[in-house]
């Protein structure tokens, strides 16, 4: 996992665990990928993997699994997750602060 960047620090605890989620787009961005190197790229992950992954940095992790899919931080396919490493743009959220919609899922 690498350093967490100025940005990211902001929405951490002492312990390295995100406190809060940033509402802002490009902070929320900045979180989510700094979180999704915390999975190995090449690798295949079940659901509770994933799961177990993320709940060492928040509790709710069905919404950061669901951000983490929806920002193309993670794909998903036949219940298996791996970590997108070809930098990709989000999709446009269908409202203005609501998370982005993806019809791939």
């Amino acid at each position: 996992m690498i350093e967490p960047n100025v940005i990211v620090k902001r929405f951490l605890d002492a312990d390295g665990r995100i406190k809060e989620m940033p509402v802002k787009q490009p902070k929320l961005i900045e979180v989510l990928s700094w979180l999704a190197t915390a999975f190995e790229p090449d690798r295949r992950y079940s659901e509770k993997e994933v799961n177990e992954i993320i709940q060492q940095f928040h509790p709710d992790y069905c919404t950061l699994r669901r951000a983490l899919i929806d920002y193309r931080k993670l794909t998903r396919a036949n219940n298996t997750y791996w970590r997108n490493t070809t930098p990709t743009t989000p999709p446009a959220p269908a409202h203005p602060g609501e998370p982005p919609q993806d019809s791939r899922e």
